[in-house]
């Protein structure tokens, strides 16, 4: 049986907020934040480790002997009748990033120890605890899992070591609740929802008309508008019609729209650079640098690392997966990079198998 986790009581954290006015949010919630900045962040952080290719080298690091035969190369080309390793991975990075956690479901086979692998949506996952906390098993919806059917991937949570996981959209869930307001607003204006165009008063003395004539004036204004022109609206009383101008600054939210977007990047380890329509070919070729590793690197080493601990043990051999690295890129193409000239290839770079040439389905 697979080493359980110990989950330690924890609760989310209070976010940044003085009012306290912003919930904290479930992983269903940051989950449908799939959508906007922080989307397009997770999209491309999750596209960048499914495009990345790994190995399975016999040894303790990616210099040893590679392995081009193996059981778990079989699985991975196709991990079940739904996807290849690129969507397969793909979908479990984008969990990642917006709710700190993904789970696999192996189904062991025969003749090998795992013949198919599913992706499990991580908001209908919950773990059984017995005694101390131990995880027992888990739960999917309405089915139960044993320990040894799941492997967990997560993200690090200073408050929980053990599994809650923290993702980039928690970290900057204040900001995207904010983004949210900010971009609702806007639109109630732009669809007049946020105020009328104009205001209708009577204008005699009480100023005040029945319902019926009320009515029948909304109904006449609304026929008219839109389409008075070089016509002229003749009310059946004397009214008085004030015209709501919108002024430009009602639509002035660039610079607090900037500041929520650089935070929301900087918690996806995001270059700016990247989602900017102005700059050089060398300002994106050293922003590409920067997210591969800052933003790549970080996130194929901890997969390899439950891969190698939860899955290739399974196997029984000295055999581990890993993932190419980013960081072989030498200082001389670094810089060739921030200057705008095309770098050269590495020699030094060894074959990686690329899961793209082997997935039938993504």
């Amino acid at each position: 049986m697979a080493k359980t986790y110990v989950v330690q009581a924890a609760t989310r954290s209070v976010w940044a907020d003085l009012l306290q006015v912003t919930p904290s949010p479930s992983d269903a919630a940051m989950l449908r934040e799939y959508r906007g900045i922080a989307g397009a962040c997770a999209q491309l952080n999750a596209n960048g480790v499914a495009d990345t290719p790994f190995t399975l080298n016999r040894g303790d690091d990616n210099e040893a002997p590679e392995v081009t035969t193996h059981p778990f190369l079989e699985t991975m080309k196709r991990p079940n009748p739904f996807m290849g390793p690129k969507a397969m991975l793909k979908y479990t990075q984008l969990c990642l990033e917006m709710c700190g956690k993904a789970y696999w479901k192996i189904i062991p086979g025969v003749i090998t120890p795992v013949v198919e692998i599913y992706p499990l949506q991580p908001h209908l996952v919950s773990p059984d605890l017995g005694v101390n906390s131990q995880i027992t098993g888990w739960k999917y919806d309405k089915e139960n899992l044993t320990v040894d059917q799941v492997v967990q991937f997560f993200c690090a949570d200073p408050m929980n070591p053990y599994g809650s996981g923290k993702g980039p959209a928690e970290l900057a869930w204040s900001e995207i609740v904010l983004m949210n307001s900010d971009i609702g607003m806007m639109t109630a204006l732009m669809q007049n929802g946020g105020a009328p165009n104009h205001v209708m008063s009577p204008k005699d003395q009480q100023g005040v008309v029945s319902q019926t004539i009320l009515v029948r004036l909304r109904a006449a204004w609304n026929a008219f508008k839109g389409r008075g022109a070089n016509r002229v609206m003749i009310p059946e009383i004397p009214v008085e019609i004030q015209t709501l101008a919108q002024t430009s600054k009602d639509f002035e939210g660039s610079a607090r729209y900037d500041q929520l977007k650089s935070t929301i990047l900087a918690c996806f380890n995001v270059p700016n650079a990247l989602f900017e329509s102005a700059g050089s070919r060398a300002e994106l070729d050293a922003a590409m640098v920067q997210w591969s590793r800052l933003a790549i690197d970080p996130r194929t080493t901890m997969l390899e690392d439950v891969i190698n601990r939860r899955i290739m043990p399974l196997f029984d051999e000295d055999v581990k997966l890993y993932f190419e690295s980013n960081l072989e890129e030498d200082a001389n193409e670094a810089m060739m990079a921030e200057q705008g000239l095309p770098g050269q290839p590495n020699p030094s770079a060894g074959t990686r198998m690329n899961p793209e040439a082997t997935d039938e389905a993504a």
